[in-house]
Protein backbone atom coordinates (compact mmCIF):
# COMPACT_ATOMS: atom_id res chain seq x y z
CA UNK A 1 0.00 0.00 0.00
CA UNK A 2 1.34 3.65 -0.94
CA UNK A 3 1.40 6.05 1.80
CA UNK A 4 -1.03 8.51 0.15
CA UNK A 5 0.35 11.68 1.79
CA UNK A 6 4.08 10.52 0.33
CA UNK A 7 1.44 10.81 -2.81
CA UNK A 8 0.56 14.19 -2.87
CA UNK A 9 4.06 14.87 -1.98
CA UNK A 10 5.46 13.70 -5.02
CA UNK A 11 3.02 15.32 -7.17
CA UNK A 12 3.09 18.30 -5.61
CA UNK A 13 7.39 18.22 -6.20
CA UNK A 14 6.75 16.98 -9.66
CA UNK A 15 4.17 20.12 -10.61
CA UNK A 16 6.57 22.61 -8.61
CA UNK A 17 9.67 21.12 -10.79
CA UNK A 18 7.35 21.65 -13.71
CA UNK A 19 6.50 25.16 -13.31
CA UNK A 20 10.36 25.98 -12.55
CA UNK A 21 11.11 24.67 -15.95
CA UNK A 22 8.76 26.41 -17.37
CA UNK A 23 10.21 29.68 -15.77
CA UNK A 24 13.32 29.14 -16.54
CA UNK A 25 12.25 28.78 -20.40
CA UNK A 26 10.13 31.87 -20.23
CA UNK A 27 13.89 33.95 -18.55
CA UNK A 28 15.31 32.28 -21.51
CA UNK A 29 13.14 33.91 -24.24
CA UNK A 30 12.82 37.46 -22.53
CA UNK A 31 17.05 37.51 -22.84
CA UNK A 32 16.40 37.25 -26.82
Amino acid sequence: MIDPSLFIGYEYNRKYEFKKLIGIRQEKDRKF
